[in-house]
């Protein structure tokens, strides 16, 4: 008797306990059912089915696995690839800012960067290199499609050569001397020291695996030269280290990159944004003089933009903005702004256009912004507000993004 009221009291005590939880902290009614376990199995089920995913976001962060089907979606980087990536540059300024204000690197596919996708895949590498050329308006994506690339390209086993964005040498180089080993030309060492730690984080990796050899010796000083058959991580190293000789080792690294491709080693992507820039007069402006010279930095990359090997593909951009009078470029055709020299350097190539959003494209840009609380006043968020964002930007991102800031 004792016994069934002390369990009368503890369960009491118990069912006591359960109810001020509850009363405590509100949950929505479970209906449950004790006879069949089935019906648990298909609840928990249904639970996991009804996880929001959100219409502007697709859970596929592979860029190799993109489709249509993931257009005007974006995709988020994880953070360890795109330190890796992105680093030492290949995001324009405003855009990275806006991705360490997000705490994420998000890009959204578009169809130009699927058109490259579907080429490459298409590619017959054992013929000369395919060159593709990106043009369009300014802020209409053509730098983030090409941080897109480089993703891609990444992921699927190339060897990245990624010049981000031309003019921080042929217009805002950090420093300029005369080239000893080409009389006439100017150097741009502390620039060309950076791109080479750029490549090396790029693609440490594969550096790693492929242990590529210098195929013959190099001098580049009294007392430093290296004998055939030294590994290129230390090439890269000493011209990292010893800046005054950076251009000649990126031209040398360059070349040996050239050949281990047309060895069929491995396969190479050649990204360069900007690229009307390396035919833009090289003007820099010293004691009240203006020196115009040819960049010795912009050589190679001329070099590696050639159809003249094999197991690689090159894909660049045109730009309004790396053009030397961009302030007066009457088109962003590829035509104009290479000029005569530049387009014979490239033709024939395959021209890819990237437009301005559509509306899919546009509305996923919003609702992002939104999500990421980019968008915070009120009515920026009502269907009116929107409509007038889309209104007022025109299908621009750059502009949208401008438009956002102050909301």
């Amino acid at each position: 008797m004792a016994l069934r009221i002390l369990q009368n009291e503890v369960l009491i005590h118990h069912i006591g306990v359960v109810q001020r939880m509850l009363s405590s902290a509100p949950r929505p009614a479970v209906v449950t059912d004790t006879v069949n376990p089935v019906n648990k199995e298909h609840a928990s089920q249904e639970k996991t089915k009804s996880k929001i995913i959100k219409t502007f976001r697709t859970e596929e962060i592979d860029p190799v696995k993109h489709t249509e089907n993931h257009l005007a979606r974006f995709y988020t980087m994880p953070e360890e690839l795109s330190q890796k990536l992105f680093r030492h540059g290949g995001l324009t300024r405003k855009f990275a800012d806006l991705c360490q204000v997000f705490t994420e690197t998000s890009i959204m596919v578009r169809q130009p960067f699927l058109e490259i996708k579907s080429y490459i895949e298409r590619i017959n590498f054992s013929k000369p290199a395919v060159r593709m050329v990106l043009y369009g308006k300014p802020g209409h994506g053509k730098s983030v499609t090409l941080s897109h690339l480089v993703n891609y390209g990444h992921n699927a086993g190339f060897l990245l050569v990624h010049v981000p964005w031309v003019n921080t040498f042929m217009r805002r180089c950090k420093d300029a001397s005369p080239s000893e080993s080409k009389p006439g030309m100017m150097d741009v060492p502390i620039n060309a020291a950076a791109w080479l730690v750029h490549f090396r984080t790029q693609n440490q990796h594969l550096l790693q695996k492929l242990n590529l050899m210098t195929s013959k010796p190099y001098k580049y000083g009294p007392r430093d030269s290296f004998e055939a058959g030294v590994p290129i991580t230390e090439l890269i190293d000493f011209g990292v280290g010893r800046a005054k000789y950076a251009c000649d080792l990126v031209e040398d690294l360059l070349r040996e990159i050239k050949a281990y491709s047309n060895s069929g080693l491995f396969r190479t992507m050649v990204v360069i944004d900007g690229f009307n820039g390396l035919y833009a007069p090289f003007v820099i402006t010293e004691r009240r003089k203006v020196l115009n010279a040819r960049c010795t930095l912009a050589m190679p990359f001329l070099e590696m933009s050639r159809f003249d090997w094999c197991n690689g593909v090159v894909v660049v951009s045109v730009d309004r903005l790396a053009h030397h009078d961009m302030f007066n470029a009457e088109s962003d055709l590829p035509l104009y702004l290479l000029g005569k020299e530049g387009w014979e350097h490239l033709d024939p190539f395959i021209p890819i256009h990237v437009d301005k959003y559509n509306a899919a494209e546009l509305n996923s840009a919003i609702e992002y912004y939104i999500d990421r609380r980019w968008i915070q006043h009120p009515s920026g968020k009502t269907k009116e507000g929107i409509a007038e964002l889309s209104a007022l930007c025109a299908g621009n991102g750059h502009d949208l993004m401008k438009l956002c800031g102050p909301l």
